[in-house]
Formats: structure tokens, C-alpha cells, sequence
């Protein structure tokens, strides 16, 4: 059940969303009778995600490599400034080495698939150059933990609950993007704001207090 906390996150969501669909429209208005305000466009996008978990600070070990792929649209409010909303398929987690007593060793990689809404205001300083920054939010729509041996074979894996961790995620997101004609290629950073809040058995590996931290290079298409 989602609980008032999960839907304060959605309603702010929503509301931001209201309003720079809003202050959008008022803008296509204001310059409906310039040649020189650029059109909505909206595209697909996908790429990898190089994933971690922190909880004071970001540590570069324990990377795991994964996903992203979805949407996106670009909705002008001037000539240079655009409103950015995206839905995306996205794959976090981190990867921890084991080592026991019997000579066992091998990796845990921890698996976290969230459908996940970045809301965006990207910036063309150049026409081949443009910023992003926003904030995301993201739901989970599973989570489990791969065992997996020296020589990258999986040796077992378990699902992880939906009581020991939290269903949302959100964050802040910035990134930078290079564009050529209707193509474009771009690298963006995640720093999440909640913790995963894992208390279960399986996850003793992770602090509760963990937090999702992930790079990410895609290639997307506008039409």
C-alpha cells in the first residue's frame, strides 16, 4: 500500500508537471505568430547505467553496469530553454565481493528495476550543446539479489521482498548532451535522496540507510 509520504512525493510531482505544462502553453501563445520559437519534438532514448550505493559519501568500487530505455519529450518555453519530462525504464543496484572460509568467492549483485520520471529544464548553449538538471522519481517494480561465482556463472538468486525496501525513489539528475541533426548522446549523473531501506536477512550486506547513485550514457532520437 502506498503509503501518505508516497503520495505527497506523486502529488509534488504532478503539481511541477501542471505547472511547466502551464507556463508551456502560455509561452506557445504569447509567440504563436513567431517563426523563431522552436516546435515540440519527442523522442526514444537508451544506454547503461554504471550504478552504486552510498550512504555519507560516493565511493567508486563496487560499480554494476545495467540499463535505461524510454521516452522523452522537449517542449519549448523560450528559444533556448525547454521543459524535459522523460519515462524510463531504468536498472540500479551495486555489486559486493564475498569471500568465506570454505574457499567460496564470487559476487552479489544487487538488482533494482524502477519505472522512473525525470522532469527536466535542458538548456542549448550551442546547437550541438545543451544542459540538464532537474529531479526524478522513481517506482520499483522489482528487486532481487543475483549470487554469482568467480567466473561470472549465477550460482543462485533470491527475490527480495516489497516490505524490506522502499517502493519510491527520488533524487536530483544533471547532465550534459551533444547534438547532431535529430541525433543526440548524453551523460547524466543521479545522486539519490532516500533511502532504499533495506531489513531483511538477504540485504545484510547494505546499510539500511543506502542510497541509489548512478552515471549514465545514452543515445537518443527525436522525431
Amino acid at each position: 500500500m502506498i503509503n501518505v509520504y508516497c503520495l505527497r512525493e506523486w502529488l509534488v510531482v504532478f503539481l511541477l508537471t501542471g505547472i511547466a505544462l502551464n507556463t508551456f502553453a502560455q509561452q506557445n501563445i504569447r509567440n504563436s505568430f513567431s517563426s523563431s520559437v522552436r516546435k515540440a519534438t519527442f523522442g526514444v532514448k537508451g544506454g547503461l547505467n554504471f550504478s552504486n550505493l552510498y550512504v555519507n559519501f560516493i565511493k567508486a568500487e563496487n560499480i554494476k553496469t545495467s540499463c535505461n530505455a524510454g521516452f522523452f519529450a522537449k517542449l519549448p518555453l523560450t528559444q533556448k530553454l525547454f521543459f524535459q519530462p522523460e519515462i524510463l525504464y531504468t536498472s540500479k543496484g551495486t555489486r559486493v565481493d564475498y569471500h568465506n572460509t570454505t574457499d567460496d568467492s564470487g559476487t552479489y549483485r544487487f538488482n533494482f528495476h524502477y519505472v522512473e520520471l525525470p522532469l527536466l529544464m535542458t538548456i542549448h548553449v550551442r546547437s550541438y550543446l545543451s544542459f540538464s538538471a532537474g529531479g526524478y522519481l522513481g517506482f520499483l517494480t522489482s528487486a532481487y539479489v543475483t549470487k554469482m561465482n568467480d567466473d561470472c556463472t549465477v550460482k543462485n538468486t533470491s527475490n527480495i521482498k516489497p516490505s524490506d525496501i522502499h517502493r519510491l525513489d527520488n533524487g536530483a539528475v544533471g547532465g550534459i548532451n551533444f547534438h547532431h541533426e535529430k541525433l543526440m548522446i548524453g551523460l547524466r549523473y543521479e545522486l539519490g535522496l532516500r533511502a532504499i531501506g533495506y531489513t531483511s536477512d538477504v540485504s545484510n550486506k547494505i546499510a539500511p540507510s543506502s542510497k541509489n547513485n548512478t552515471a549514465s550514457v545514452f543515445i537518443g532520437v527525436n522525431f
